[in-house]
């Protein structure tokens, strides 16, 4: 079994994740991924909070 990786994003002032970006098939893509959105809304001036998430994918039944 592969780890799964999934981005959490909370917009500015939030408390809950509103947005789910993945999911990511290893933690290298998944980081680097991570550190592409936090730097991206850094340039825009804003200050949303992205965090790393392991999850698990179910399959169909």
């Amino acid at each position: 079994m592969s780890d799964n990786y999934v981005i959490l994003e909370t917009g500015q002032g939030g408390g809950i994740p509103d947005t789910v970006h993945g999911p990511y098939w290893g933690r290298e893509e998944a980081v680097s991924e991570l550190k592409s959105l936090r730097e991206h809304t850094a340039n825009l001036g804003r200050r949303d909070r992205y965090q790393l998430g392991l999850v698990e994918i179910a399959g169909e039944s």
